[in-house]
C-alpha cells in the first residue's frame, strides 16, 4: 500500500510570489506528518511518502498512491478540496483531516472519501486497517478526545525537513486550553486540557537528538506545577526551546528563572489589544495592558525574546486603534511584532455571533487567513480596517523600526533581525497581491 501525506501551503493559494511559498528554507516544521507516520500499524505493509508545499513545489499529477491524506486549515480548504477532487478523478482515495474539517465535516466529505474529525491517534490506525480491508468509512470521529498515546512509536522527520526547515523538530506537550477566548478554534477542537507525561516528552526530545525544539502548543503552561516539573526535566538536556506563553506566568520571577534555566529562548505572546474592555469581552481577562511593558522587560532580563501578537477588528475598535497600537509598540520593546485581522473561523463563538448578526461578508475560506477582512466591523468600514492593518504593519516594519527592535536587547539579535525582515517581506508581498486581487475584481 502506498500512502502519501500532503501539507499544503496556504500562502501559495493566495499569491504567485515564490519567495514566500517556496523559499529555500521554512521556519519551524509542522508535526502532523511525523505523528501520522508513527501511527501506522507495523503489521501493515505501508510505503509512506511525505510532501510539504511549504518547502517544495509539488507536481500533484505525478503522485501515484493508493491513499492520500491532506491536512486542512480554513484558509487552504478551497485548495485542499480542489487537489482532493483531482486525486479522486484519477481513482485515488483521499482522507482529509485538520481544524477546518473538524469544524465542517459535512462540507469536507463532499470532496473526500473519508474525514478524520478531531485528533487522529486512535482513529488513524483504524482508518488504515479499514482501507486495507476495503471498508473505509466516511467519518472517523475522535472529536474532543485529546489524550496523548504514551505508547506511540517514535519516528524521525523526513530527511527534507531536516535540510529545509530552520527548526525541524517540533512536538506537543499539552492539548486544549483552560481559557475560552471567543475567537479561538481550540475550544471547539479540543476537550479538556491534557498534559503529556513528562517522561514521554523527554524521551522524544532525546530521540530527535536536536539542540533546538519548538513546542507547538497554543497554551502549554496553563498548569504551573506541570511547567516547573517540565523545566527541571529539560534542564539536563541542554537544549534551546521556543513556545507560546500567556501573560499569566510572565510576571512570576521564579517561573521565568526556571524556564530560562531549562533553555527557553523565545516566546510568542498573544497580547491581542491594549484595550482592557475588549479583552474582557472576548474572555481574555487575564491580559492586563498596563502590565505589558513590565512583562516584556521581565522576559528580556532572562534573555528571552518576545514575539507579540495583536489583532484588529474587535467591535470596540475604531480607526484610532491603529495609531494607539503603533504608538504603544514604539515603546513596548517587543522584539518581533505580528498583526492579524480578526477572523471568525468556523467552529468559534465569534463565527456564530457574526453569522447570526448577518455581518459575515464572504464564505470564501481562502480569505480566512488573518490578512483579509471577511466581516463588517462595528465602528469602521471594512476598507478602513484593511488599510489600517496594512499601515500599522508597514510602519512597524520600516527598516528604522526593525533596527530599533533588533538592538534594544542583546540576546538573539540575528534571530530577531531575520524574523523582522521576514515579516517586512511578508506584508509587502501581501499588499501587492491584495492590490492585484482588487484590480481583478474591478
Amino acid at each position: 500500500m502506498k500512502l502519501t501525506l500532503i501539507i499544503l501551503n496556504t500562502w501559495h493559494f493566495n499569491t504567485k510570489n515564490d519567495w514566500y511559498g517556496f523559499s529555500s528554507r521554512g521556519g519551524y516544521a509542522p508535526s502532523a506528518m511525523r505523528v501520522l507516520a508513527s501511527l501506522i500499524p507495523q503489521d501493515l505493509d505501508v510505503e509512506v511518502e511525505f510532501r510539504d508545499e511549504n518547502i517544495e513545489r509539488i507536481n500533484f499529477e505525478s503522485i501515484q498512491a493508493d491513499l492520500v491524506g491532506i491536512s486542512v486549515l480554513t484558509a487552504n480548504a478551497p485548495r485542499a478540496y480542489q487537489v482532493s477532487d483531482d486525486f479522486r478523478k484519477r481513482g485515488i482515495k483521499v482522507v482529509l483531516g485538520g481544524y477546518h474539517v473538524t469544524a465542517l465535516p459535512e462540507e469536507a466529505i463532499q470532496h473526500a472519501d473519508s474525514v478524520v474529525v478531531g485528533f487522529a491517534e486512535r482513529s488513524f490506525p483504524i482508518l488504515l486497517r479499514d482501507f486495507v480491508s476495503g471498508n473505509l468509512k466516511k467519518f472517523y470521529n475522535q472529536n474532543h478526545e485529546t489524550a496523548f498515546l504514551t505508547d506511540q512509536r517514535l519516528v524521525n522527520n523526513p530527511g527534507n525537513y531536516r535540510k529545509q526547515y530552520l527548526l525541524p523538530d517540533t512536538l506537543e506537550i499539552t492539548r486544549g486550553c483552560y481559557n475560552n477566548c471567543s475567537f479561538c478554534v481550540i475550544p471547539s477542537m479540543c476537550g479538556n486540557y491534557v498534559k503529556r507525561p513528562i517522561a514521554s516528552v523527554v524521551e522524544e526530545i532525546k530521540f530527535l537528538e536536536s539542540s533546538k525544539i519548538v513546542f507547538l502548543d497554543f497554551s502549554p503552561f496553563e498548569d504551573p506545577d506541570y511547567a516547573l516539573e517540565l523545566f527541571e526535566a529539560l534542564k539536563p538536556l541542554k537544549i534551546r526551546w521556543y513556545s507560546s506563553m500567556t501573560t499569566k506566568n510572565a510576571e512570576n520571577e521564579a517561573f521565568l528563572e526556571k524556564a530560562a534555566g531549562s533553555g527557553c529562548s523565545g516566546v510568542l505572546i498573544g497580547f491581542e489589544t491594549i484595550n482592557p474592555g475588549i479583552l474582557n469581552s472576548v474572555n481574555k481577562k487575564f491580559n492586563h495592558p498596563e502590565q505589558y511593558f513590565r512583562i516584556v522587560s521581565n522576559l528580556h532580563k532572562h534573555h528571552i525574546w518576545v514575539l507579540g501578537s495583536f489583532i484588529f477588528g474587535f467591535d470596540e475598535d475604531d480607526k484610532q486603534v491603529f495609531k494607539t497600537t503603533l504608538d504603544f509598540n514604539r515603546h513596548s520593546k517587543i522584539d518581533m511584532l505580528h498583526y492579524a485581522i480578526l477572523t471568525p473561523f468556523p467552529g468559534t463563538r465569534l463565527f456564530e455571533q457574526l453569522k447570526s448578526e448577518n455581518r459575515i461578508s464572504t464564505f470564501d475560506w481562502s480569505k480566512y487567513d488573518g490578512t483579509h477582512v471577511v466581516f463588517q466591523p462595528a465602528k469602521m468600514t471594512a476598507d478602513e480596517l484593511q488599510q489600517g492593518f496594512f499601515e500599522v504593519y508597514r510602519k512597524s516594519h520600516s527598516l528604522a523600526a526593525i533596527a530599533g527592535r533588533t538592538f534594544q536587547s542583546p540576546s538573539n539579535m540575528a534571530v530577531k533581525l531575520a524574523a523582522n525582515l521576514g515579516f517586512r517581506l511578508y506584508i509587502h508581498s501581501f499588499i501587492k497581491q491584495y492590490r492585484r486581487e482588487k484590480d481583478n475584481i474591478h
